[in-house]
This record gives C-alpha cells, sequence and structure tokens, in this order.
C-alpha cells in the first residue's frame, strides 16, 4: 500500500501470489487500481510542482508590480490549470480592498485596478481565518459575481493569502464557472504554494518600487537644487552627487565620472588636504561641520568660495561611514561684499581726507599766519634784538610745520609703505638715544627722567627706524603734557616671551571721555592746548600703527591730573 510505502511491483507480487488461493480477486484488483491512481496523482503533483517552479521564475524576472500581478492571472491559468483566477489587494484605508487584475465570465483577463470596495463581514471573517487558522478557504456552493458585482452563478470558490511571510498584501481567489471541474484538494494545495511565492514577489516588487519612486523623488529634489550636495565615505571619496556638482565642476563629463574621486582629483593639493583634514576631524569626533567657507575653482580655474555644511552618516549601529555635505557657492555675496567694504573704504577714505583737509588747512594755516604777522613786523623794526626775537618766532612756526608735514608723510607711509624690515635691535640703548636726543626740552622744563632699565632684556627683531619713531613720539607726548617739575620714567622688562616697555609721567593725564579716540589721527583732548605745544594730532596714531606693524600691543593707563603710564608689548619671535 501507498501508505506502508511499498513500491507498486512488490504489491502486484503480493497480489499474482493471492490469485491462486482465492477465486475472487476483485478486492485486490481495486486496490491494486487505488495505487495505480495514487502514483498518477503524486506524478501529476511532481509535474505540478515543477511548472510552478518554473512560473515562479518567470514572475521574479517581471519588471513591475502591475506587470506581475497580471502575470500571476495569466500564468496561473495558463499553465498551472486554474479556471479562473483574481487577484485583490488591501487597501492603505483596513475598511477596504481595491482591484488587481481577474478573469470575467467569458475567460479573458480583465483589468480590475480602477475597482475599490468595502471589506464585507464575510471577507473579513474569511481573511481573519486565513491569518489564524487556515491555509486556505473553500467553498462548494459560493457565489460567483461578473465585474459589476452581480452574482451569475453558484459554483466552488477557494481562496489563499498573498502574504511575503510577515504581511498580508491581499488575496487570490479561483474558481469553476468557465468548465465546471471540480476543484481538487491538490488544486488547493498548489494553490497554497502559488499563493506564498506570488505574495512574496508582490511584496518584494512593491517594496521595490516604493523605494525606487522615493529614490526618484529624492534624486528629483536634490537635482533641482541649486547647491551642490554629495556623499562621501571614510576616504573622503564621492559615493553620489546632485546635478549642480558636476555641472559645475571642470573637467568631468558626468556623474558617473565623478563618483569615487576625491578633492585631490579636483582641487589644488593645499585646498584638497585642508578640506580632506577637516573631513577626517569629522569623522573621528562625529561632530557636523556647520556653515564653513570652503575654497574651489571654476571652468577659467579663478577661485571661487562655499559656505558648507557636512554631517556625519551612520550606520545601524551609529557608526560613522561616511557623511552628507551641502556646498552653497557664495561667489558673488563674496563679491557684492567685498565691494561693499571697498565702497565702506572709499567712504571711509574720503572721510579721513575731508578730515584731513580740514585738520591740514587749519593746522597750517596758524602757523603761517603767525610767520607772516611776525614777517610783516619785522620789515617796521629797526632794532635788532626785536628782529631776532622775531626771527626765533619764524623759526619755531617753521619747525612746526616741517613736524606736521612729516607727521602727515610718516603716517602715509605707515598705511601703505613696505612692511617693516626686522632686525635684532638693543631695545635699551635705543631709548636712551631717543632721551639723549629730547634732552634739552627736559631740561627746559626742569624735568626728572628716570631709568628703570632691564640690563638682561634680549635684542628684539624690530625695525629700528620705526621703532626709534615709535619711543620717540611717546616719549615726546610725556614731555610735552608734563609740567615743569614732573617726573618721566622709561621702564623695560620682559614678561613670558614679550619684551615691555613703559613711559610713565606725571602729567595732566587723559579724561575717561577722551580715553577712548586718543589713537584717532588728528584727534586732540584738548585743541587749544595741544596748538600750543605744538601737537600734530598724529603721534599717538602714528604709534599705534606701528605697535600693529609689529605684532604687539599697546596699554593706556591714566588719571586725569597725576599722570599716564602708555606700555607697548612687543613678541620675541621664534
Amino acid at each position: 500500500m501507498l501508505t506502508s510505502k511499498i513500491p507498486l511491483r512488490n504489491a502486484q507480487g503480493e497480489i499474482t501470489g493471492l490469485v491462486g488461493v482465492t477465486r475472487d480477486i476483485t478486492p485486490f484488483k481495486q486496490v491494486e487500481s487505488a495505487l495505480r491512481a495514487s502514483e498518477a496523482a503524486a506524478l501529476a503533483f511532481q509535474e505540478r510542482l515543477k511548472v510552478l517552479y518554473e512560473v515562479s521564475l518567470d514572475l521574479a524576472r517581471i519588471p513591475t508590480f502591475d506587470e506581475l500581478c497580471r502575470a500571476g492571472v495569466d500564468l496561473g491559468r495558463e499553465r498551472l490549470g486554474f479556471d479562473r483566477l483574481g487577484i485583490w489587494l488591501l487597501d492603505s484605508q483596513p475598511e477596504f480592498t481595491t482591484g488587481s487584475f481577474g478573469t470575467d465570465e467569458y475567460g479573458q483577463t480583465r483589468d480590475e485596478r480602477g475597482m475599490r470596495l468595502p471589506l464585507t463581514d464575510q471577507y473579513k471573517s474569511v481573511l481573519r481565518d486565513l491569518v489564524e487558522h487556515s491555509n486556505y478557504y473553500f467553498s462548494d456552493n459560493a457565489p460567483i459575481f461578473n465585474d459589476r458585482a452581480e452574482t451569475i452563478a453558484i459554483g466552488q470558490k477557494a481562496m489563499v493569502m498573498l502574504s511575503d511571510g510577515h504581511t498580508v498584501i491581499g488575496t487570490i481567489s479561483a474558481d469553476n464557472l468557465l468548465h465546471g471541474k471540480p476543484i481538487t484538494q491538490q488544486d488547493l494545495e498548489i494553490l497554497v504554494l502559488y499563493g506564498s511565492t506570488l505574495g512574496y514577489l508582490c511584496a518584494r516588487k512593491r517594496a521595490e518600487e516604493a523605494l525606487l519612486k522615493e529614490r526618484n523623488l529624492l534624486r528629483t529634489i536634490i537635482d533641482i537644487l541649486p547647491d551642490r550636495i554629495f556623499v562621501k565615505d571614510t576616504q573622503s571619496r564621492l559615493m553620489l552627487v546632485n546635478k549642480a556638482s558636476w555641472t559645475h565642476t571642470p573637467n568631468v563629463g558626468g556623474e558617473e565620472e565623478m563618483i569615487g574621486m576625491t578633492d585631490s582629483d579636483l582641487l589644488p593639493a593645499e585646498m584638497a588636504e585642508e578640506i580632506y583634514a577637516d573631513e577626517q576631524a569629522l569623522f573621528a569626533s562625529g561632530q557636523p561641520i556647520l556653515n564653513q567657507e570652503e575654497p574651489g575653482r571654476d571652468y577659467e580655474g579663478n577661485p571661487i568660495y562655499f559656505l558648507s555644511t557636512k554631517v556625519p552618516l551612520l550606520d545601524t549601529q551609529g557608526n560613522v561611514i561616511g557623511l552628507v555635505g551641502v556646498s552653497r557657492d557664495i561667489t558673488n555675496q563674496k563679491q557684492t561684499e567685498q565691494q561693499r567694504l571697498e565702497l565702506a573704504l572709499q567712504k571711509e577714505r574720503l572721510e579721513l581726507l575731508t578730515e584731513f583737509i580740514g585738520n591740514m588747512s587749519h593746522d597750517l594755516k596758524t602757523p603761517l599766519s603767525v610767520i607772516k604777522t611776525t614777517l610783516y613786523l619785522m620789515e617796521r623794526l629797526d632794532d635788532p634784538v626785536r628782529q631776532e626775537a622775531k626771527l626765533q618766532v619764524i623759526k619755531e612756526q617753521t619747525l612746526r610745520l616741517e613736524k606736521l608735514i612729516q607727521d602727515v608723510i610718516t603716517m602715509s607711509r605707515l598705511e601703505h609703505g613696505a612692511k617693516p624690515i626686522f632686525e635684532p635691535v638693543d631695545f635699551n640703548a635705543l631709548i636712551l638715544d631717543v632721551e639723549s636726543k629730547l634732552r634739552a626740552t627736559a631740561e627746559r622744563k626742569h624735568l626728572d627722567i628716570l631709568f628703570n632699565l632691564d640690563e638682561h632684556l634680549p635684542l628684539l627683531p624690530a625695525d629700528e627706524n620705526e621703532l626709534w619713531r615709535l619711543m620717540a613720539n611717546l616719549y615726546e607726548n610725556a614731555l610735552h603734557y608734563t609740567p615743569e617739575h614732573g617726573t618721566i620714567t622709561l621702564t623695560t622688562y620682559m614678561v613670558d616671551k614679550q619684551v615691555v616697555a613703559e613711559v610713565q609721567d606725571t602729567g595732566i593725564g587723559i579724561g575717561a571721555d577722551d580715553m577712548p579716540h586718543i589713537f584717532d589721527r588728528f584727534y586732540r583732548a584738548d585743541p587749544a592746548r595741544s596748538l600750543e605745544r605744538g601737537g600734530t594730532g598724529l603721534g599717538l596714531a602714528i604709534v599705534k600703527r606701528i605697535v600693529e606693524l609689529h605684532g604687539g600691543e599697546i596699554i593706556v593707563q591714566s588719571d586725569e591730573g597725576k599722570g599716564s603710564l602708555f606700555r607697548v608689548l612687543l613678541s620675541i619671535r621664534d
């Protein structure tokens, strides 16, 4: 017997042996016939399984979801032997189901994608039973409908799930309307297997199309954006670029050509190395780079500028596997900004020129008026002594004019001239030389000059001429604003790797309102007293500019009526 797994030829032998024992062999003939039928059924089932496998391979090659559903109906009927088949899919709204493809009452494949029906209680019950208990649903007396949902017959109907093993996406049903051939147990088993196969393929194809749709949408979005969007791996190799990236990159013919490139393939070495270092720091720290300005080159090799943001790309375990970047071309903005800056500078220069002309006209007018008046008086004097006194006045005003012009020339040269020439300078010796050149003024005012110079002060890399002018202006400023019998102290010392020089006086000091402006050109805290002392209003502006050119710092401390301290800090360069 088939259940005892006895080969058919053995069973036939047993039957033949028994013929000699009994005259009635009818039961044995019935067993033999049953065995042969069972064997034929098994072979037929194996053949249908083979066809099912071949159909599965054909279905796996179909490119779209809708074509797959249509082919599922066609091949199921043509090659697996089903009478009629129909596929219905669960809708995005849980109370509805949507049509796919089916078979009409004339045996033609029908497009039912426009149909959308609410789920009936019976359909819900059948579907719940399929999910929870059964592999299939079968009815001997089921209503059979046409495309207008009208009952056109009563017949056999079977239904199985379309599922990928986890999610039910719909059902496939079969009936025997066309030929009236009964649906067998073998048909049901093949339908169950077919539903599983088709369900898996449909679920996979639907997921692929959803991903493709999402990818195409994302691709469309990033390609229409004017900003450059890109993805890089941890070696800073490009893995994805949008249209703006490759259409604006010199010597690149398309996206495929850019994939795998690094910035070293696209930019000068120095630029590429800087970007690579920043990105490797991002991979190491996991911290994004936000709104960082980066250089680039256009088709003519001219410099362009980008504002870039780069964020780490993480895998499911949170490990950094690359970065996603967006770069915006800000060359036009920078050019506009530069133009705006240049206009602002031109405006400032114009204002300074206007101020300069006003100050110069005033400063020149005063000594020239004195000289003119003194010359007029000299022409009318016969007394040599009085003429000598007037001549001395002319000399003083001439020196004042000379200093004013010299300070203007110096300021112009410092603003627009060559850079300082750094040489080792003995700062203490320079200060002593400044003091000796201006000693006459100190003696005339009976000032005490004190020295507190560090004997171990190292040589200072500086432009000696400019440094001499700096100290001369500070010392001269102290001489002018320190009353008779006052004190001026000159100090040098080292702090960390900086040489410090101080000029401290017991003069009139600087008011709080004037302190923020003392380094402005032509600024005078007390114009009347400044003119009286012969100041040009450029001395401290020159001092500050020389300090800036040496990369140093100047600090001022002052108490009005008590005196001032000017501290200059200059670095010892390695």
